[in-house]
């Protein structure tokens, strides 16, 4: 049975899933926790920075939106002596820049925000009685600490060095937090003020374990799997993550936080002083550049921040981030497009999956394995809770799960219609369609490196080409599902015009579009922009998405003005779901060509579904599901194929005309609805069991407009 190597900090802080959402303040608030504490991990609420009334309100959302334990987060550090010279010496420093930006440099400098915990912080914490209370900085003083471990609170804190971690155990830390120099934010050192003392996770994390006896969770640098992973052979029972979730929609960063976390990647971040007074990790903009990331002159936590205050207003007005903290660890450069929920499931399964196959081997599990840094979204069943979700893949090794499941790998653009077919998919044969969403060129990498998808829903027809030449596919079973259409899409009313011309007038900041190179619609909007000469005024405006599904999160959250994406995200129920949008024309870019293909190795015959008497429990598994498509495929039509055809139909996405014409030929009956059930039939006995599902929607559709009830679909 597959279990976490080391199970104590699961049981100290009675949650279910061993992974801490860092205390990002600023960027971490209510929603974010209550994501995180509905997934089973440990939600977070920094404090530091936040009234005592922002305190309670907070926590009263938490509380109502999840039961999970909640960890409250406080700095540690002491308030400095006032020094009005030193405070003097670095708002000169920084007069340059007050007189570019028009800045008033005689206006009294704002006072930070940032409190220390105190008596005031202690009594709420025993009237709040939170289970978990984490520190930065160190601990506060002894009788403090000793009244919120007698108001019921497990208590933790950060260490950067072995010294620091053999103090926090002295002094009655419940678990110690490993902060490796990776990590983004606040370094939590508290012992020395050098650098030269701070170590990398993976030689920090085995020391620590070795040097102390209580629970050891392991930070920074952390954004993926594989991370979690490499964390418990180190010896860690958890970790805590940060940087990966400010990618989650639930983060608060600001746009121009977003647009420079998309940017970035592992070498672009630094320590710095200059925003706090105390180093911490960020995304080197202009001043860490200009006056260099770390300043003798930056005065004492947390005073230096507030010169900067009217800099940063004044650069935030004009879009520029080159005058604020952009808070972001090394692994910045590990890309998602997660709710904050999806994303810490995402990382514990496949986290338990790699740790029950160390030496390679690939295990049948009914998740998709992610072998690229991008994790994708799944969709799976409401019904299902988290703690059923890790016993299936503890019980892997026998196939006993509860459900039997297809793993589909479908591309970002093609989410709603695909969700709208696994809920009719589950609902008539028990059995669970579960897709995994991302961008096409990551897909491939993951096919190739063992991914156990048994269905490929790509956004291009050139990839499973690829794949059928790499015999990959079944081969015959790869067919045209869709054709794709390009939009350029803003959420404000007018802001798009239907030709397009807001391109060429250039009154915006940023244009969201996905990876040219692994994502076939950011291929086509490269494309278009050199049909229309746009490519290199829009350079450097380009905020690039992995997926498609990402491209449009960052327009859709205001990280960008406008971006290309695909028409099917913003069109539903046949017309624009909201904000303005030009379709692009087809003669702009290449066609968008979506093919479809069942991927070999997880079906034991290709033809038939029909497994062979010596198969293995897996394939009988998975067999039975196939099974449970051929039910579905057979069922009439009135209940199944409507709501079906009604809901693809009413989506961007073009699907093939070609299609229908191939139903209405094989059809022997005059009812147009059985003739789409027989072409159904047919398709499955050649082995295209999931071609036959989109036949059959598409067959429906052909249904309805021979009846005269609606035209096909555009």
């Amino acid at each position: 049975m597959i279990a976490w190597p080391d199970t104590r900090l699961l049981k100290l802080l009675d949650i279910e899933l061993p992974i801490l959402q860092a205390p990002m303040a600023g960027a971490s608030g209510s929603a974010m926790a209550i994501a995180v504490g509905k997934a089973g991990g440990l939600p977070s609420l920094p404090c530091a920075m936040l009234t005592r009334a922002q305190i309670r309100e907070e926590m009263a959302r938490i509380r109502a939106g999840t039961h999970a334990p909640l960890n409250l987060n406080f700095f540690c550090h002491q308030t400095p002596a006032a020094d009005p010279q030193a405070d003097a010496r670095w708002k000169d420093l920084l007069k340059p820049y007050y007189d570019e930006l028009g800045a008033d440099f005689e206006a009294p400098t704002p006072a930070s925000s940032r409190a220390p915990f105190d008596e005031s912080a202690c009594a709420l914490v025993e009237e709040l009685r939170p289970e978990v209370v984490s520190f930065h900085f160190g601990l506060p003083d002894p009788a403090l600490l000793a009244r919120v471990k007698a108001a019921g609170a497990r208590v933790l804190s950060s260490a950067t060095t072995v010294e620091e971690a053999r103090w926090l155990e002295a002094r009655g830390c419940d678990a110690i937090i490993a902060m490796g120099y990776e990590a983004g934010g606040h370094r939590g050192m508290f012992l020395s003020e050098a650098l030269h003392t701070q170590v990398g996770t993976l030689a920090l994390v085995p020391q620590i374990v070795d040097a102390v006896s209580v629970p050891v969770i392991a930070a920074g640098g952390i954004a993926d799997s594989r991370g979690i992973a490499a964390a418990f052979m180190l010896g860690a029972c958890a970790v805590q993550v940060g940087t990966a979730y400010l990618f989650t929609p639930e983060a608060k960063t600001s746009s121009l936080h977003q647009a420079a976390l998309s940017r970035a990647q592992d070498s672009q971040t630094a320590i710095t002083n200059l925003f706090t007074g105390r180093p911490a990790r960020g995304i080197v903009n202009r001043i860490m550049r200009e006056i260099g990331p770390m300043a003798d002159a930056a005065p004492a936590f947390p005073t230096a921040g507030g010169a900067l205050v009217p800099l940063r207003s004044k650069a935030e007005a004009r879009g520029d981030d080159g005058f604020m903290n952009l808070w972001a660890g090394q692994a910045v450069g590990i890309k998602h497009s997660l709710s904050a929920e999806d994303l810490t499931r995402q990382l514990a399964i496949g986290a338990l999956e790699r740790l029950a196959a160390p030496d390679g081997c690939p295990v049948a599990l009914p998740f998709p394995r992610f072998a690229a840094p991008e994790l994708s979204m799944r969709t799976v069943p409401h019904r299902l809770s988290l703690t059923s979700l890790v016993f299936t893949v503890a019980a892997l090794s026998s196939a006993m799960a509860s459900a039997d499941v297809v793993q589909v790998a479908v591309a970002a653009n093609f989410t709603a219609p695909i969700q709208a077919i696994a809920k009719d998919f589950e609902k008539d044969t028990g059995h669970t369609l579960v897709a995994s969403f991302g961008a096409t060129g990551q897909f491939y990498t993951q096919i190739k490196n063992g991914a156990p998808f048994e269905v490929f829903l790509s956004a291009d027809d050139s990839t499973p080409a690829k794949l059928d030449g790499e015999n990959e596919t079944v081969k015959g079973s790869r067919f045209t599902y869709a054709v794709g259409t390009l939009a350029l899409w803003s959420p404000k009313e007018g802001y798009v015009d239907n030709q397009g011309q807001v391109l060429k007038d250039g009154k915006y900041a940023h244009l969201s579009i996905a990876n040219p190179k692994a994502a076939p619609y950011g291929l086509a909007a490269t494309q278009t922009l050199e049909k229309l000469g746009l490519t290199a005024a829009t350079k450097d405006r380009i905020v690039e998405g992995q997926s498609i599904a990402q491209a449009y999160q960052f327009v859709q959250t205001g990280n960008a003005e406008l971006g290309f994406v695909a028409l099917s995200q913003v069109f539903k129920d046949g017309k624009l779901s909201g904000g303005s949008a030009w379709i692009v024309p087809a003669d702009l870019h290449e066609p968008i060509k979506q093919d479809a293909c069942r991927l070999r190795g997880h079906l034991a015959d290709a033809q038939t579904g029909v497994p062979d008497d010596g198969d293995s429990a897996h394939r009988r598994h998975t067999h039975r599901a196939v099974a449970g498509a051929h039910a579905f495929l057979a069922q009439g039509p009135d209940r199944r194929r409507g709501g079906i055809a009604a809901g693809v139909a009413a989506y961007g996405d073009r699907l093939l005309p070609a299609a229908t014409a191939r139903a209405q030929r094989r059809s022997r009956a005059t009812d147009p609805a059985a003739g789409a059930r027989h072409a159904d039939l047919q398709l499955y006995r050649t082995g295209d069991w999931l071609g036959a599902v989109f036949l059959a929607v598409r067959g429906a559709a052909l249904a309805e407009r021979l009846r005269g009830n609606r035209p096909p679909p555009a």
